[in-house]
């Protein structure tokens, strides 16, 4: 009786300490995933930059699709594991059990579609960023998800300044017609929205600034592109691939409004040449075309009176669009210390390598 205890005793010690799951028999080749970069060098847009990002963020969901079009497996938990012994890397853990981790491997035919996205769950974007929903991957059509913008954001204080900053902002990546000859399946995440951000160039001393909006823009829309926005490598042809254009959108619905809130005052809460609030997530689209014409207006407070500003347009020859994976700054000028207030705005284009006293500003107005 002590014999048999004890041998079930060393297999049950073997099930529980058991690590890693094969799900399928091991004469099969593993799917390997590396993450090579997020999305140009040239680009910047908010928290994700590069790779190493990506690795602090230690996780992202990955689906895959069957040439034919079906599901090989959705949402699993893709895990920066680091071994004590052994190369860090990219691995698959277990959604029932996420201290195990899991291997899959290539089906028959040895030919996947794939799509990452950061964050994994997707109910954990916050209310600063885009919405997105219904994502997914037809093989007809390609990527595609709905996106919307909140209409209200309340950014009053440096509290919540920072807690602005360090939300998570959505990524995605694809890697199309991947088999399993081609390696790893590498990932290059890409930055599908613009974001924008207020900086002050000069004011009237004691004017406070309520809020700023923005008028006629396009807040949801549907993004589909059959586009493959993972940069091969095969002889380096497009190494770069730091797009993807604002025509992959497909903008729904009527434009609406994008109301800041920040009931700041100079020179106590801000002061000149100091950013006022942002960045913020917003749909890459056109600000003029046709009878689309995206204005901004700040409604203010000055010599007790409440005054909200006209509505002038942001679009210029030189910014004519927010594209993705851009951030756009937007100066205001609300007054030279006169008895009035002298309105205008200010574009600049933020490029890696460049500052915020960017040289080529242009004058909207």
């Amino acid at each position: 009786m002590k014999v048999r205890f004890i041998y079930f005793g060393i297999v049950l010690m073997t099930l529980v300490s058991c690590f890693e799951i094969e799900n399928v028999p091991s004469v099969q080749q593993k799917i390997e995933v590396e993450v090579d970069d997020v999305q140009s060098t040239k680009t910047r847009a908010l928290l994700l930059d590069n790779k190493d990002d990506i690795i602090n963020q230690g996780e992202f969901a990955l689906n895959a699709y069957l040439k034919s079009g079906g599901e090989y497996f959705t949402n699993t938990w893709v895990y920066y594991f680091k071994p004590d012994d052994g190369a860090a890397r990219w691995r698959f853990r277990d959604q029932v059990n996420p201290n195990n981790l899991i291997n899959f491997y290539w089906p028959n035919d040895n030919k996947l579609n794939f799509l990452a996205y950061i964050p994994r769950e997707l109910s954990n974007l916050n209310e600063s960023a885009c919405s997105v929903t219904n994502l997914t991957y037809v093989a007809s059509s390609g990527v595609q998800f709905t996106a919307a913008m909140p209409a209200v954001i309340e950014d009053k204080t440096e509290a919540e300044r920072e807690a602005e900053n360090s939300k998570s902002e959505f990524v995605y990546a694809t890697r199309l017609d991947q088999g399993k000859n081609d390696g790893s399946v590498k990932l290059r995440f890409v930055h599908p929205f613009a974001a924008i951000k207020f900086r002050l160039q000069q004011s009237h001393r004691d004017l406070t600034i309520n809020n700023i909006s923005l008028h006629g823009l396009n807040t949801s829309g549907n993004f589909s592109s059959n586009e493959d926005t993972y940069a091969r490598y095969n002889n380096g042809a497009n190494p770069d691939q730091d797009y993807i254009t604002v025509d992959n959108w497909t903008l729904t619905g009527t434009p609406g409004d994008f109301k800041i809130n920040l009931s700041k005052s100079v020179p106590y809460d801000v002061n000149y040449q100091s950013q006022i609030g942002g960045p913020y997530v917003v749909i890459p689209q056109q600000l003029n075309s046709g009878s689309k014409d995206v204005k901004i207006s700040v409604n203010y407070t000055w010599n007790h009176e409440t005054v909200t500003s006209p509505q002038i347009s942001i679009s210029t020859s030189n910014v004519p669009s927010w594209l993705p994976g851009k951030i756009y700054t937007y100066i205001l000028d609300l007054g030279d210390n006169k008895e009035e207030i002298l309105f205008r705005v200010v574009v600049e284009e933020w490029d890696k390598g460049e500052d915020d006293d960017y040289e080529n500003n242009y004058d909207v107005k």
